[in-house]
Order: structure tokens, then sequence, then C-alpha cells
């Protein structure tokens, strides 16, 4: 019988029967104070990002502090319960470097559901569509265009970021599609709790490269400095003979204090008379003046159930003046009138005028 062990086994072995991969640990590659900055960066970023959902879902949202730890493509692979919506974020001014939110299926479809203005009560694995993925596109086109301008100002850089890419991932295979990143590329996580006021209480997390959470953190820390521009060559302006221009203020020391003597200027050329009035120059061009009768604010849910024979009620009362515009600014008033079968507004009031007389 032979006793002789395969490699196998030996490794097997010596892993205490457990043959699988160990996880990296995050205080191998980060430290504390690194791990520190990384959470504070993303709590400031998904706070406004909080923020700005809150205002499009009319609802009190939260988000606590996050956790911050490395893993793997692979093992995000096996751990994360499937179907879930993958959120791509690409940064491609001020750092370099695509990071990605997971959410899951159930979430996902909560978010879209109080964006058309339902009540966001899901089932368990919904189906979702492609309106429900269009309206999550919307609500993190918000979330992450406020984040990028929470980050540009704790950074002091100017940070840019793509449209969101918001893909839903059913199967295994297509997880390491989500990122352009080896499989075994190191990965650090930063899990938030979200709190949606009686509609969700869930986990979103975000995935980065090591090499882009270093780059933020050297940012924050001031350890990489904005390029230095370089200075121009000094040029010398030709000055007419006729300006006579005198001399700069001196310095005159009287026993140790100094002191300064008035600065003189060249008295200012009078204008040309006749100057303002070459309106003719301007006459010819053309703007775009419109009528508007009034505005409504309505939520998905009703524009998507409106008909032939649908009234939209507008925010005026019958016989109240309409508001004329020019290029979109506000000039004046009046009253709807025909001429000639063809509608036509009558001027009632001036704004300008109005505001004039107020000053």
């Amino acid at each position: 019988m032979n006793q002789q062990l395969t490699q196998a086994e030996i490794d097997a072995l010596l892993q205490g029967g457990d043959n699988t991969k160990t996880e990296p640990e995050v205080d191998d590659y980060l430290t504390a104070i690194e791990q520190d900055a990384i959470g504070e960066i993303g709590n400031i970023a998904m706070g406004a990002a909080a923020t700005n959902l809150s205002l499009l879902i009319s609802q009190k949202v939260q988000i606590t502090t996050p956790s911050v730890s490395m893993i793997t493509l692979s093992k995000q692979k096996e751990e994360y319960e499937r179907p879930f919506v993958s959120v791509q974020v690409n940064f491609h001014e001020g750092v370099e470097g695509s990071n990605v939110l997971i959410i899951q299926d159930r979430d996902a479809a909560v978010i879209s559901q109080l964006m058309m203005g339902f009540d966001g009560e899901v089932e368990e694995h919904p189906q979702l569509g492609e309106l429900e993925l269009s309206a999550l596109s919307e609500a993190m086109n918000q979330m992450m265009g406020a984040a990028a301008t929470a980050m540009s100002t704790m950074l002091e850089q100017r940070i840019l970021i793509s449209a969101p890419e918001t893909n839903l991932v059913a199967q295994a295979q297509e997880t390491l599609n989500i990122m352009p990143i080896g499989e075994e590329e190191l990965l650090v996580k930063v899990a938030f709790r979200i709190n949606i006021d009686g509609s969700l209480d869930s986990t979103i997390m975000q995935l980065m490269p090591l090499p882009l959470a270093k780059q933020m953190v050297a940012m924050l820390m001031g350890e990489q400095q904005p390029q230095e521009v370089e200075n121009p060559m000094p040029v010398e302006l030709p000055i007419a003979p006729e300006q006579n221009i005198p001399p700069a203020p001196l310095l005159q020391e009287t026993q140790g204090i100094p002191t300064v003597q008035p600065a003189q200027f060249m008295p200012l050329r009078q204008r040309p008379e006749g100057g303002g009035q070459k309106m003719d120059l301007i006459m010819d061009v053309p703007l775009e003046v419109t009528v508007e009768l009034g505005r409504a604010r309505m939520r998905i849910r009703e524009i998507l159930n409106l008909s032939g024979g649908s009234v939209v009620e507008l925010d005026k009362l019958a016989g109240e003046p309409v508001d004329v515009l020019v290029n979109g600014q506000l000039i004046a008033k009046g009253e709807v009138v025909v001429i000639d079968e063809n509608f036509g507004i009558k001027i009632t009031d001036l704004v300008r005028e109005e505001k004039q007389a107020a000053k």
C-alpha cells in the first residue's frame, strides 16, 4: 500500500486541514492612519450622496460611518449574493482609477421605486427591468456627482467623474467583468450602512483598487502636491511718451520711521461722445421670446399615467397675467389675446421698469 502523501495533502495538513486561500489583512497593506483617512473620505463623499438622495426621494436617508477591509475580487465573487447591481464610477481628473458600488437587487428596487414616486414596497427578489435600472442610474448619477463635489472640497483638488455605469449582475462569471482589473487584484472594501426611513435598512459596499485608495490618502495627507507652474519670462511693456506717468511712491525714512508719499495718478481720459448710442450694431441680433402660461410639478408615476384627454393643472389662476421671457429672462407680463385666429400677447407690465422704480 502506497502511504506517500501528495503535495495537496501536505499543504492541507500544514494549513490545519483547510486548503483555502487566506484573505489579505487590511493592516498588512494600510496603516491605521490610512484606514481612517479612507473611511473619512468615504464618509464625507457618501454623506453628500445621501443628502442628495434625500432631496430626490423626499425621505430621510442616513449612512453610517464606513468600515474598511481588504478583499480580492475572486473572493468577492463568492461571498456576495446574486443578483446584485454594480455601479461603476471612473475618475478621469484629480485622481485616476475606477471604483464600484455593490447594491443588492432588492435595495436597488427600493431606491428606483422611491425615485419614481412609489412607496418603496418591493418583494424579496424583484424583477429589475429597464425602467427600474434607468431610475436607479439617475439616482446614482446625482449621488455620485454630489460625492465628487464633496471630495473636491475635502482633497482641495478638482475631482471629475464619468457618468456612472449601472449593470445587473446575475451570474457568477459576470462578477469579474464589473471592474477593469485582474481577478486577484487587491481591493479595498468600504462598507456603508444605509437607512431610508421606513423603506430600507441594508449595506452598500464600495470596491476600489489599492493604488486608487493610496492615491486618495496621499492627497488628503498633503503628500501629493499639485504640479508647479513655470514662471513666465518678464515682458517689458512700451510706454508712450505722451503719457508722462509719474514715478511710483517712494519710502522716505526719517529717524528710522518710514513715511509713505501719496500716490499720484494720471487724469482719466474723457469718454468720446455718442459711444453709448451705437445700438444699431446689435439691433439685428435675434432673440427667442417665449410665453409661459404656468408650471406644474409632477411625479414620474403621474407622468407615465398621462394619456389623451388628461388635464394638467398649472400653478396660475384663470385670468392671471402670463410671463413673457426673452432668452429665458423674465421681462414682462401680459394677457393672452386672439389676433386673426392666432394667439397673441398684450403687454400689461414691464418687469424691467418695475425693478428700476424700486431702486
